[in-house]
């Protein structure tokens, strides 16, 4: 499915960067798994009790859950790959960006770790479907890994 504009093809190229150059912002939840994202690919994510989230409207779509305590985040963006592999867009983020490391944790998923106002920053770069989508998770929780896991494409994906 064709993305609905053409600005979208710059707009990846920064999204990578902006979520690779600093932690997720603060953001309402509930434990039932909730849909997300921009409308040319949907996703739905199981979302804690607790925990708050904030879901930018405008552009990209993106989520950013924040634990009870406000000591953890998870967020997460899309934006088409345009044909681009998955490893390609993560060596470009970690050329253009202090990455203090960074590997391939699976095929086609990759791990960058950032330290932005002294907080390590787990970004996670995965493909779904036709995009790729950025994870970013500061203040490591019980219950980020589960909703990492729990991340599928949406209805009529």
């Amino acid at each position: 499915m064709p993305f609905p504009h053409a600005t979208a093809r710059a707009a990846c190229a920064a999204l990578a960067a902006l979520m690779l150059a600093g932690p997720a912002l603060p953001g309402p939840a509930c434990a039932a798994p909730k849909e997300y994202g921009p409308q040319y690919q949907r996703y739905v994510i199981d979302v804690p009790e607790g925990w708050s989230e904030n879901v930018r409207e405008q552009g990209d779509g993106a989520l950013t859950l924040t634990s009870p305590d406000g000591k953890s985040s998870l967020s997460v963006r899309l934006c088409p790959r345009e044909g681009r592999r998955v490893e390609a867009l993560a060596r470009r983020a970690a050329t253009n960006l202090s990455v203090s490391s960074w590997r391939r944790q699976e095929e086609d998923v990759w791990v960058l770790y950032v330290t932005s106002e002294n907080v390590r920053v787990r970004n996670i770069i995965r493909p779904m479907g036709e995009a790729v989508m950025v994870i970013s998770v500061s203040g490591e929780n019980e219950r980020t890994q589960a909703m990492i896991a729990s991340l599928q494409p949406g209805p009529g994906a």
